[in-house]
């Protein structure tokens, strides 16, 4: 006997076939929503399962809820009112969070404007150097061996300090000590020797000036004019006798002699 068509596809209606192996769970505990599945269908419907439940999702879970409550059976008035205590709660703590974003939004715009304010100004004021003599901490120096002339390091020591014109190579070995022959502001030639008369290779030397025991008394410097600015992103930076020197390094300033 054949079978009717009509009756097989309202039995499908009714009665579909269900999915082998399909498994689905879902974990409702904290603030966070889970879906996983266990299943030899399409996946894809699942993946990113896991998101932050916000306030609005809490609303449409506990209006579902109310929904499709049975009347027979309506839900406990006291867990009504400890859910819609704890939507309250999350309400409150998502206005927090938030207020608390846009104050560092504004704190971080207002530390922004008060930077663009003070480098403004600082560029500004660095403009009226222009001309002017200016003594800058020159914390190296560089020997080149074929310069058969000695280099010349201007010393300022402290007054009633004995001290020595200390310099050290890049791994902050002593390389030579200069003895200073009076306090105050002396000049010091050095013509790359170590203390064992042998010559230093060449590169760039530290300079320090200290007493015997290794206490800073004084600085060595350079004199010049400032012939230019330069406004880099690093800062202010001044052109002082063919160099680029910021605006830190700056120990005195005077008028450029006539």
């Amino acid at each position: 006997m054949a079978t009717n068509p009509v009756s097989s596809d309202v039995n499908k209606i009714f009665a579909p076939a269900a999915v082998a192996g399909r498994k689905v769970t879902a974990d409702l505990s904290g603030s966070e929503v889970k879906n996983t599945i266990d299943s030899a269908g399409n996946q894809k419907l699942f993946q990113a399962g896991a998101k932050q439940m916000g306030k609005q999702d809490f609303l449409q879970l506990l209006v579902t809820q109310m929904r499709f409550q049975d009347p027979m059976a309506p839900q406990d008035n006291q867990q009504f009112v400890a859910q819609l205590a704890q939507f309250s709660s999350l309400e409150g703590t998502q206005n927090i969070s938030t207020s608390i974003e846009d104050l560092g939004k504004k704190l971080e715009s207002m530390v922004s404007g008060q930077t663009d304010s003070s480098n403004a100004i600082s560029n500004s004021s660095a403009t009226n150097l222009i001309g002017k003599s200016v003594r800058v901490n020159a914390a190296d120096v560089i020997f080149d061996p074929a310069q058969k002339a000695p280099i010349d390091i201007n010393v300022h020591s402290d007054p009633g300090t004995d001290s020595v014109l200390t310099i050290l190579d890049s791994d902050q070995k002593i390389v030579n000590a200069l003895p200073l022959q009076a306090a105050g502001e002396t000049k010091v030639q050095w013509n790359g020797l170590k203390m064992d008369g042998s010559k230093v290779p060449a590169g760039k030397y530290q300079l320090k000036v200290t007493s015997k025991d290794g206490t800073d008394t004084g600085y060595t410097f350079f004199e010049d004019k400032v012939t230019g600015i330069t406004y880099a992103k690093t800062g202010t930076r001044l052109e002082v006798k063919g160099q680029s020197v910021a605006m830190d390094q700056i120990l005195h300033v005077g008028d450029a002699a006539e």
